[in-house]
Parts: C-alpha cells; structure tokens; sequence
C-alpha cells in the first residue's frame, strides 16, 4: 500500500469546512498529478491528537472507514483513513480509542457524497431540515442552491 492512496477516499467522503455559514461547496481537488502523500500509521493517543489538530486547521479532508462484519452481529469499526491536501494516515481504532475525533466532528463540517451520479449532503446543523439532503442533485451547484431557501 505504500504510495497509494486507500480505495474509497475521494469525491464520496469529500468534507468540505464552513466557516460562518455556507459557502460554495466545490468538487475535491484534483491531485493526479501530484505525488501521494506518505501514510502515517496511527495507533496511540497522542498521534490521534496531533492528527486532529492539524485536521482543525484544514480546508477540506476525506474519510472513510472499513468495518470487520464477519462472524459478528454488529460490525466493528477495523479501520479509519483520513486523507487531505498533503496527508494521509490510517488510524487503528483497536489499539487507540476514537475520543479525540469528536473535536473534529464537532467542528462546522458539511460532507458532500455522491451516490449513482447524484449529489446529497450531510452537515452538522440545530435545524433539522439542514441535516441531510437527499442524493438528488445533478450538480454540486443545485445542491448548495438547495441551502438557500433556508436562509
């Protein structure tokens, strides 16, 4: 895996921060050309920390998660990999506990997927009707426009 990206980071998990309100949700940056970042193994508290703080300072990050679903009736969480312009790690969620992400998790995030060429959202938000927006949206543009009416 050295050198390349984890399958599943991209324009599905792309989390894009708000500060102050909406502002123009964009697609994730394209980095093609760019060399991949080196992947860092996180597997104390202390390396999950430093992650997260240099995570609150982003623009933008992607997610994703494995989950370990055989011989279990609930899955659990096996693998955590966050990815942004420049980083990459891949975090053991048996050997650290998850604690520290809830800061990041806490903060104005807006996460945007896609989802058989459609676009939906899912932001943190007190007002129900801003929580979720449903894969509908043919373009990135008609699904920040869905926002306005709220506001």
């Amino acid at each position: 895996m050295a050198g390349r990206r984890p399958a599943g980071i991209g324009r599905a998990h792309y989390v894009s921060r708000a500060s102050g309100g909406l502002r123009r949700v964009a697609s994730a940056p394209d980095t093609t050309d760019q060399a991949p970042a080196p992947e860092r193994w996180v597997s104390t508290d202390a390396e999950l920390n430093s992650v997260v703080d240099e995570l609150l300072v982003q623009d933008a990050y992607a997610i994703d998660t494995e989950f370990l679903r055989e011989r279990t009736y609930y899955p659990h969480l096996a693998l955590v990999q966050i990815a942004w312009p420049g980083g990459l790690v891949l975090i053991d969620p048996l050997a650290t506990p998850m604690t520290p992400l809830a800061r990041l998790f806490n903060s104005d995030v807006l996460a945007v997927f896609q989802e058989h060429g459609h676009w939906g959202a899912i932001a943190k938000s007190n007002f129900s009707g801003l929580r979720y927006r449903e894969p509908v949206y043919r373009t990135l543009r008609e699904l920040a426009m869905s926002y306005f009416d709220d506001y």
